[in-house]
């Protein structure tokens, strides 16, 4: 071999040698060891996800500075980040601690009582209530009340790591005790009539019978004659009230109509046990709530106009298209100083009579207050004898312009005790209805 050429190999050799010995080997890498308690949070490095969750060793690291950081949902991190240095061929540890967040929840309803649902799950709780540990973020709640709507059907709450949320709902009544309408039509001088009256004046003091289960008004049609003192001061809104019902011009008197319809036959009116069948034969629900409320004193039977609010409320809302309000103003109890028939005491006579038509749409759940004002004729100034009123009361009703159906009545609260009942006319003692008085 040629002497350079081993000059050159020895060269290398040494070369390599050398470099060996002054420890140019690659840096070794470095590991990281990610804690929590409680474990099972995601891990991100330098902002950004590993896909890996405490606990997690990552090796194979340049050494170097990194940014670590873990999440958990509905848990604080404590510290929020940790800057954590990877020597070459080291280790090094960055151990979190985590803290539960919770907040709380009260939910409330009017009227209270309401199923609480959270999330889609019955909670076993009623309103009004407070549910405590509960995760932040986004929480929806529902309340059931039978036979009510709630508003709003639902609702989004955010929880907050140690605050309280609140969740209020309204709660409608969808249906509503009905009060019924009996109507009579009868003269102060038919045959009949005084019976009727009476008959219908018993019924109305029997226990649940009453006016927050029917009302009665008397209408006086001038048959068989128009010298009926009631009708001389009435004439045109009881003509035009025979003329809704009697359409052939054919009434005959005494007749009575239930929410609308005849009841019996016209002269034939029922008898007490009858009418408290028909009573009890009815619907005791309807979909409409109708109040009647007045500033005015009903018992001051010398005041002669009476301002009025009939409020109407459909817990589901109602289309009252075809439908007309119609308001009276009644006598509940009224001497006369001429005895008809040998009698000088009526009772529910009607005095004047409102009409409001166009009632529209009832939204759901909302009053809708309608303003009337009914008049007294002066009870003094009649042709035929002088009147002399105990009390008052307006009574409403919502009816079915078409079919004549009564869908509510209402009436101001009666100005009169139940002490002034009627003694039981004759063959109509209780015991004529089934059940006897309830």
């Amino acid at each position: 071999m040629a002497p350079l050429k081993i000059l050159l190999l020895v060269v290398l050799a040494s070369a390599a040698l050398l470099m060996s010995g002054c420890g140019s080997e690659p840096p070794q890498p470095g590991e990281l060891l990610v804690t929590s308690e409680p474990a099972g949070a995601a891990i991100l490095m330098d902002g950004q996800s590993t896909g890996e969750v405490t606990p997690h060793a990552f090796t194979d690291l340049e050494g170097g500075s990194y940014v670590v950081s873990v999440l958990l949902e509905g848990w604080a991190v404590f510290p929020g980040q940790r800057t954590v240095l990877v020597p070459f061929g080291g280790r090094s540890v960055a151990d979190f601690t985590l803290s539960q967040q919770v907040g709380s929840l009260r939910v409330e309803s009017e009227p209270t009582g309401a199923a609480i649902t959270l999330d889609g799950a019955a909670t076993g709780e009623v309103t009004p209530h407070t549910f405590t540990g509960l995760l932040p973020g986004e929480h929806t709640v529902a309340v059931a009340l039978a036979n009510h709507a709630s508003q709003p059907e639902s609702l989004t709450v955010t929880v907050v790591d140690g605050e309280e949320a609140s969740a209020s709902f309204s709660l409608v009544q969808l249906s509503v005790p009905r009060t019924l309408l009996l109507e009579g039509f009868s003269n102060v001088l038919c045959t009949g009539c005084p019976d009727f009256n009476a008959d219908v004046d018993f019924v109305r003091h029997q226990d649940g019978y009453g006016p927050d289960r029917m009302l009665f008004v008397k209408w006086p049609p001038p048959v068989p004659t128009p010298l009926d003192p009631f009708y001389q001061q009435a004439s045109t809104l009881t003509n035009a009230r025979v003329g809704y019902y009697d359409t052939d011009g054919a009434m005959s008197l005494p007749s009575s109509y239930g929410q609308g319809a005849l009841l019996g036959t016209q002269g034939s009116p029922p008898q007490p046990a009858a009418i408290m069948n028909w009573v009890d034969g009815q619907p005791a629900d309807a979909d409409l709530t109708l109040t009647v409320a007045t500033a005015e004193d009903l018992a001051d039977v010398t005041d002669l106009a009476h301002d009025a609010t009939i409020t109407l409320n459909a817990g589901g809302g109602l289309d009252l298209a075809g439908h007309e309000l119609h308001v009276v103003l009644v006598y509940e109890e009224v001497e006369t100083s001429t005895a008809y028939q040998g009698v000088t005491l009526f009772h529910n006579v009607m005095r004047d009579h409102v009409i409001v038509t166009d009632l529209g749409v009832l939204p759901v759940g909302e009053d809708v207050a309608i303003p009337v004002t009914v008049n007294d004729p002066d009870p003094q100034n009649n042709p035929l004898t002088t009147l002399t009123p105990h009390g008052k009361q307006i009574v409403a009703w919502v009816q079915h312009v078409a079919s004549k159906a009564v869908l509510q009545a209402g009436a101001t609260p009666t100005s009169l005790t139940a002490a002034s009942s009627a003694s039981p006319p004759a063959g109509a003692a209780p015991t004529d209805h089934p059940g006897g008085t309830r």
